[in-house]
């Protein structure tokens, strides 16, 4: 992964030191009629390089704006140390471009611009003091300064350009004033020595690629001024494992976090940081960001709790049908609130035992209780039944017959099948009790078994019983009166 990182990074300094390796060819060849070790560098500025290689420029005003070819272009290699003279007030662009053996420059406080390209890749420049007058860092000012650690950048600053600080791969700490409100594309690409970045409370967008490649980035404070993060602002920052994102971030795009480059194409290439978390507000760019891209989302929402939720259900009660019984939950409301099932909260429906039940048949008294989720916590109850069903027991009274001759020797019995016919036999244990008839015929309680005891004259008798069905879990108890008779002849 580090391979392809570093071959990127090496192309591009390999193909910039081509461009440069051109130039001073070119300056060679065509400087020729003014290489000399002193001159001017604007209307009122002069410049002279002693033999210690100290570059002195004084005078009063601004300095020429260069296309990469300076008059002290020839002399480059020799230049160690830069002194500005007060009443300077400006650096042409490209002033010191490629001055690679620059290690010390000391700047006026009457200099208010830093053209752009100032510095670019003065690769030994370890250290600068940045006045305070100056009001922007421009584009690629000290893109490719890679020995510098550190920079205090000025209160008076509100932009900081493209690339400015590109590559500076040893600069470890950076402070940015609150008064930038722009900050360009590649603003800190490849430094890959930069630990942590706080950004200024006025800045509205992080731009396209602002950090892209800072492999050594732990932590950013992004603040709640920021509306939009481009795309792959935080690629390839190896060490940033989450990122706080302030509610008032709207726009997120494609791969701004979360991402490294594993291979060549880095538009296909790309693969996410293990574990990486994106902590925000819900219902905001941050969660959608989380969600699109299955980072984990860790919510900075206040978590309300549910408890005094209201709970409304289709039905309250059901009857016993062998089916499944439960009721819809229509609506959940907390205060003026309206709740998301799936979203706000879930639902579970328990028995009289605080069990969880999937499918609840049985007769009983159940609870629908919801349990908060996202920033709901806590949980909310209420209550439904599901009433026992009716028994269905029906009996129908039969004649039985007795023989005479056998009752005077010894009593006889008859089963309960002989003297009842049971049309639904109903729900739960029968037991039988005697209303009226006759003392000589008992019939059992638990078997309804009728006893004809001996005795009995010839004739029929009529027998008045309830036949009581006690029902169970799911069906009521129930009583039905019926006569039988007993004919003995």
């Amino acid at each position: 992964m580090m391979k392809y990182r570093k071959r990127r990074v090496l192309n591009f300094i390999l193909s910039l030191a081509l461009v440069l390796s051109l130039t001073m060819l070119f300056s060679l060849l065509c400087g020729a009629a003014w290489a000399t070790e002193s001159g001017s560098c604007g209307e009122n500025l002069n410049w002279t390089l002693n033999d210690a290689g100290t570059l002195h420029i004084s005078g009063t005003g601004s300095m020429t704006d260069f296309n990469q070819d300076p008059p002290w272009t020839d002399y480059r290699i020799r230049i160690k140390a830069v002194t500005i003279d007060s009443g300077v007030t400006s650096i042409g662009t490209y002033a010191f471009f490629q001055c690679n053996n620059l290690t010390k420059i000391t700047l006026p406080n009457t200099l208010d611009t830093i053209g752009k390209g100032a510095f670019y890749f003065c690769g030994k420049l370890a250290d600068i003091t940045i006045p305070d007058n100056l009001t922007a860092i421009e584009d690629s000012t000290f893109a490719g300064c890679g020995s510098l650690s550190s920079v205090t950048i000025p209160d008076n600053v509100s932009s900081i350009g493209t690339s400015a600080f590109a590559c500076c791969d040893n600069l470890t700490d950076i402070t940015i004033p609150d008064k930038v409100t722009t900050i360009g594309d590649r603003a800190f690409e490849y430094c890959f020595s930069l630990k942590t970045i706080a950004l200024p409370d006025g800045l509205k967008t992080i731009r396209y690629r602002t950090f892209y490649g800072c492999s050594g980035l732990t932590g950013v404070t992004i603040p709640s001024s920021v509306k939009t993060i481009k795309n792959t602002a935080f690629t390839n920052c190896d060490s940033l494992k989450s990122v706080t994102i302030p509610k008032n971030v709207s726009t997120i795009e494609a791969f701004a976090f979360g991402y490294i480059v594993t291979g060549e194409n880095e538009n296909e290439d790309l693969v996410k940081i293990p574990g990486f978390v994106i902590k925000g507000y819900l219902d905001t760019a941050a969660e959608d960001y989380a969600v699109k891209n299955r980072f984990k989302f860790s919510s900075l929402t206040p978590a309300e709790i549910i408890k005094k939720a209201k709970i409304t259900l289709s039905k309250k009660a059901f009857t016993y049908n062998g089916k499944v019984r439960k009721p819809a939950v229509k609506k959940v409301t907390l205060g003026s609130k309206t709740l998301k099932s799936g979203t706000d909260y879930t639902v579970k429906i328990l028995n009289s035992k605080g069990k969880t039940v999937a499918s609840p048949k049985s007769a009983g008294t159940y609870t629908v209780r919801i349990t908060g989720k996202r920033h709901y916590t806590g949980t909310a109850k209420t209550t439904y039944k599901i009433n026992k069903a009716a028994n269905k027991l029906k009996v129908k009274g039969k004649t039985a017959k007795v023989s005479y001759k056998k009752l005077k020797k010894k009593a006889q019995t008859r089963k309960v099948s002989r003297v009842i016919t049971f049309t639904n036999k109903g729900q739960g244990t029968k037991t039988y009790t005697k209303k009226s008839g006759s003392k000589k015929i008992t019939i059992n309680k638990k078997t309804g078994k009728v006893t004809v005891k001996k005795g009995l004259k010839k004739g029929t008798y009529k027998v008045r019983v309830k036949v009581r069905a006690a029902g169970n879990t799911n069906y009521k108890a129930l009583t039905r009166k019926v006569t039988f008779k007993i004919k003995v002849n």
